[in-house]
């Protein structure tokens, strides 16, 4: 079966072609290589609304997992979003870290799998402390 490209005006397989739920066929009206073409386009001609749209859409990716850990330190219970950290509560992170990737791929790991609770969320201070001492001073009389 066979479509004809919006952009390209070529007829194409319609494996060729993204889904589109919203048109009658479900498929996108133009094909695969236009749509990367034009997204690549569109980035270069973009680049500061591109820099704008990714740091929003990492804002709420990291607002999804501060709200599901509790969006306060597990140890001191710091609150302010910009001093806190997703960490690993058994250690390991930097070795996971290298392995699934750092800040967006990371994030896109944990909501993925459905917020694994080998994580929590500890302030910048605690979470330093617990990986250069083993514990955080807040926790020595616990």
């Amino acid at each position: 079966m066979e479509k004809k490209c919006f952009g390209c005006e070529k007829k194409k397989s319609v494996e060729l072609f993204f889904k589109n739920k919203s048109k009658e066929d479900g498929l996108s009206s133009r094909c695969k290589d236009c749509t990367h073409a034009e997204t690549r386009n569109w980035k270069s001609r973009n680049p500061i609304l591109l820099k704008e749209q990714q740091k929003r859409y990492a804002l709420k990716r990291r607002n999804l997992i501060l709200d599901h850990y509790g969006r306060k330190c597990f140890c001191c219970g710091e609150s302010e979003y910009k001093f806190l950290s997703v960490d690993h509560k058994n250690g390991g992170g930097s070795k996971e870290r290298k392995k699934l990737g750092y800040g967006h791929t990371f994030y896109s790991f944990i909501i993925k799998n459905n917020f694994p609770d080998r994580f929590q969320i500890l302030c910048h201070n605690c979470n330093l402390a617990k990986g250069f001492y083993g514990k955080c001073p807040h926790a020595e009389g616990v």
